[in-house]
């Protein structure tokens, strides 16, 4: 994730000035398209490229019923999410799966599965407009 590779081919994310694509299979409070923003968020899911993001709203059943495309203009880890234990004798036992921030005093008694990362200056988009946008207008990440 920290790479900002698409999810599903692995090429770098569509990276614009309205930030990096990113789809949630959720609904937000305004999710209309309308270019509000939304201060901040954590997700699990790594970013996306146009075309993988338009194919896997039309493959998954989920995402079909509901998602969020969005663009964020910054980001960074945020902590993990994972197994989270407990003491126990003779060794420790297995509690909740949850997410953990880095400053966590229990990110010492969890078992990484996934990174989250923090969202900031988020603007929702149109999966719509992700269809009309010709792949040679898409620009890949300065690193």
């Amino acid at each position: 994730m920290e790479a900002l590779l698409c999810q599903v081919c692995a090429l770098p994310a569509d990276w614009t000035g309205d930030g990096v694509l990113w789809m949630l299979g959720e609904s937000l409070d305004d999710t209309d398209g309308s270019g509000s923003d939304i201060d901040e968020l954590v997700t699990a899911q790594p970013p996306l490229c146009p075309p993988c993001a338009v194919k896997s709203a039309q493959a998954c059943p989920h995402l079909r019923r509901r998602c969020t495309v969005l663009r964020a203009r910054s980001f960074d880890l945020a902590g993990v999410r994972g197994v989270l234990y407990r003491p126990g004798h003779p060794s420790p036992v297995a509690w909740d799966a949850s997410g953990v921030g880095f400053g966590d005093p229990r990110i010492r008694w969890i078992r990484a599965g996934q990174s989250l990362m923090r969202l900031r200056g988020i603007t929702v988009v149109r999966l719509g407009a992700l269809r009309e946008t010709p792949l040679g207008a898409l620009s890949a990440p300065v690193v």
